[in-house]
């Protein structure tokens, strides 16, 4: 997952999506907000209305590579429900709904 400002604006990158987060958005500057612990930044994208960082585990404050942190992709009745992720010590979050 890569995190970068351009033209004022978050932008964050990762194997599942790309978007682009206004200062409006996080509700404060997107320079501090890229400079803030992992926990922050997380915070700020919930503000933002989006599921938060995908591969970034709460109870340990880290993001992590996509080999470390597994996703399940959920289906119910053979269309997309929602996507699980684990961390190696076993935290569970939704990280797409």
């Amino acid at each position: 997952m890569r995190l970068a400002v351009r033209d004022g604006a978050l932008v964050v990158s990762s194997p599942l999506r790309r978007f682009q987060l206004a200062p409006r958005d996080v509700g404060c500057d997107v320079d501090e907000v890229i400079k803030a612990a992992p926990g922050n930044i997380h915070e700020a994208m919930h503000y933002a209305d989006v599921d938060g960082l995908d591969f970034y585990c709460p109870e340990c404050d880290e993001v992590m590579c996509e080999d470390r942190y597994k996703l399940n992709p959920l289906f119910d009745e053979g269309f997309y429900d929602y996507t699980v992720g684990r961390c190696p010590v076993g935290h569970h979050r939704i990280v797409d709904d």
